[in-house]
């Protein structure tokens, strides 16, 4: 690369306007090491000081979100219905006095009626019935539709005569359903006997009937009190009903733990899932007609504080026929999934709980257990930052896809044949997972020839494992195959100049199953690289071999007063150390890239170093190259902003130096020097 630099003379010169002067100086000296020719970042000096060029080419790469787990916007519906219904445990004492059941006896129940306050001889009673007593429960509840349930139906003998037999009958009042009927016997004065009444699967109504079917006694000459009753109670208890219209008692109608699980691509199966960004929507519907009082927790999940997701809200009161609903939204930046479910041993599952209560209101109000709590639990925008568990058995198929290779950007034309190329086709994987890739193919393509050649390598098409990353301490694992001359044509490629590689390639996660016991893992930063690593000994044979490259360019624009060159010849003195022969031209462009000048009029040559039998340079050459810049051309050279350097390089093998080798110690020493006309100007 050559480096033209205008020398201005210093202001304290005497000068006058418009004097032209004669000048004879050097402009610039310099020497260039191969670490102008190229990139610095692409040198390597090996042991014995030869130089060799090293580049390292990222082919495909994948990371967690983007690959191995996608978690899918997701809508997961969950039903609750009323699992507990249950009515209020109630009491109702009905007395049903001698004096009532005399009216009911006729002729005799008249004398007894008639002997109130006095002993008298009741006489024997047999098949005595009484009429209809109805037992109003409506302050409790007007109807029930029992799923199970408990009526015990106590009577107590309040009357001073012995009750032998006595057959008791309680029925709806409505449909006439009988709810019981049960014999009594040998209830003596003041002694009480129980009836446990299974209600389960009946229609209870608010109003009931009561009817003694048939009575007897001994009977007895007794005193005689019409206000003495047989005492009966009703106590209802532990009733749950399939429906009901009544006043319903506070209590949980819902309290149920409901487990979700994932369907997660290849078969994966976490336990446990980091958050980086995501969001979780949750909507309730309720059809229960009354007020309801609902909490809502997610303890598979906790944030970094150790807090879980709940809600507590009241819900309104469905209307007739219809739902109420309540929506709530929670940011899930930061939160640990438990993907374990209730048991701990589960996948893929995480866990909610749900209470709904209602309060007594003291109103009648029909609830039936049909009546449901409807959840939709959204997933939206799921970003994993770190997933655990296996991550299941998946193939990535890369189709032919392409990738820039900037090794060879600047090179023009011409061609550069490499006594030796190694490359490694490395793997470097940043995810907890053991693996098989598959390179099936690679292509380099020089877009400027539209020429292309195509990878032959023992193991194209073969599987190559890949070790997993190991977890702590975080540390990738690292997976190297080499390509050299012995087992590929990857000189070749290189020969040709690609710009582009063209590849297709298969990567297998967990090839082998689950063979790491649910012990793989992944972070959102985990990658898994595939690189081609180029190391080319600078050992080559060069014919026309060029170089070009764009750099900005400005001569400046001296201040009033200050000196400018005018016209002028300039020469160009090359000591040459390299082992190749160079020529090059300067193109000159102003700040639209439109064509100004160039900077030599006829071909020019610099001569290559001279070589011993061991191919090494023994002595430099010596070269001069003069050129003329009239003063319309540096008129022209002032005004560029770009300039394009186009370098040719050859070599001349001569056995046994075939391939030339590049040293560090090889110069090009460049010194510039003119005789111009100095113009004033001003």
């Amino acid at each position: 690369m050559l480096v033209v630099c205008t020398l201005s003379c210093k202001k304290g010169l005497e000068t006058h306007p418009a004097w032209d002067t004669n000048i004879l100086a050097p402009l610039l000296q310099s020497s260039l090491s191969i670490d102008d020719l190229l990139t610095d970042s692409l040198i390597v000096t090996n042991n014995d000081s030869s130089i060799s060029l090293v580049f390292s080419n990222p082919l495909f790469d994948f990371s967690l979100t983007d690959q191995v787990i996608n978690i899918p916007d997701t809508t997961l519906t969950a039903s609750f219905s009323l699992q507990n219904l249950n009515l209020a445990n109630q009491s109702i004492i009905y007395p049903l006095s001698l004096g009532q059941m005399c009216q009911q006896l006729g002729i005799v129940g008249i004398f007894i009626i008639a002997a109130n306050g006095s002993t008298f001889p009741i006489p024997e009673i047999i098949n005595i019935a009484t009429g209809d007593n109805e037992i109003n429960a409506t302050e409790f509840f007007q109807s029930a539709d029992l799923e199970s349930g408990f009526i015990d139906l106590t009577l107590k003998n309040e009357l001073p005569i012995v009750i032998s037999n006595m057959v008791f009958q309680v029925r709806n009042k409505i449909d006439q359903q009988i709810l019981t009927q049960d014999t009594f016997v040998n209830l003596l004065p003041q002694q009480t006997q129980v009836k446990t009444i299974d209600l389960s699967g009946k229609h209870v109504e608010g109003t009931l009937i009561a009817t003694i079917l048939d009575l007897d006694s001994p009977g007895g000459n007794v005193l005689i009190d019409t206000s003495n009753s047989i005492i009966i109670t009703l106590t209802a208890h532990d009733l749950v009903v399939n429906t009901a219209t009544a006043v319903f008692p506070a209590q949980n109608i819902i309290e149920q733990d409901q487990e979700t699980k994932y369907n997660l691509s290849g078969g994966a199966q976490l336990d446990e899932l980091r958050i980086k960004s995501g969001t979780l929507l949750v909507n309730l519907k309720s059809t229960i007609p009354q007020q309801s009082h609902l909490e809502f927790s997610l303890p598979s999940a906790i944030d970094a504080f150790g807090n879980t997701i709940f809600v507590s809200e009241d819900l309104p009161a469905a209307p007739a026929g219809g739902t109420s609903d309540l929506t709530k939204t929670f940011d899930l930046t930061g939160y640990s999934f438990n993907l374990t479910g209730l048991s701990g041993a589960e996948y893929n599952t995480y866990s909610t709980h749900l209470v709904v209560s209602i309060d007594s209101t003291g109103e009648l109000v029909t609830i039936s257990k049909e009546d449901s709590v409807n959840i939709n639990y959204t997933l939206q925008n799921i970003v994993p930052e770190y997933v655990h568990g296996y991550l299941g058995q998946q193939i990535l198929t890369i189709e032919p896809s392409q990738t820039p290779f900037e090794v060879f950007k600047n090179v023009v034309s011409g061609t550069l044949g490499l006594e030796q190329a190694d490359v490694t086709f490395s793997i470097v994987n940043g995810i907890g997972v053991s693996g098989q890739i598959s390179l099936h193919d690679l292509t380099s393509m020089n877009t400027l020839t539209s020429n292309t050649v195509a990878l032959t390598w023992d193991l194209l098409n073969a599987p190559l494992n890949i070790d997993p990353a190991a977890y702590y301490p975080f540390t990738p694992s690292y997976t190297t195959f080499e390509l050299n001359n012995s087992n590929s044509n990857f000189k070749t490629l290189i020969e040709n100049f690609p710009d582009q590689l063209l590849y297709s390639l298969d990567i297998v996660i967990n090839p082998f199953g689950n063979i790491s016991n649910y012990q793989d893992f992944a972070y959102d930063t985990s990658t898994l690289s595939v690189n081609l690593n180029l190391s080319v000994p600078l050992s080559f044979i060069a014919n026309d071999l060029v170089l070009q490259d764009t750099f900005d360019f400005s001569l400046g624009s001296p201040e009033e007063g200050d000196p400018l060159i005018k016209e002028g010849t300039f020469n160009i003195i090359a000591d040459n150390g390299f082992p190749f022969s160079a020529s090059f031209q300067l193109y000159f462009y102003d700040d639209q890239m439109n064509f100004l000048d160039s900077l030599f009029t006829s071909t020019n040559n610099i001569a290559a170093a001279l070589l011993n039998d061991a191919c090494l340079v023994s002595e430099k050459s010596n070269t001069m190259l003069t050129f003329d810049i009239d003063e319309n051309k540096m008129n022209r050279l002032r005004s560029s902003k770009n300039v394009i350097v186009r370098s040719k390089f050859n070599t001349t093998p001569t056995p046994p130096c075939t391939y030339l080798k590049i040293y560090n110690n090889n110069l090009l020493d460049i010194k510039l020097t003119g005789s111009f006309i100095y113009y004033s100007g001003f």
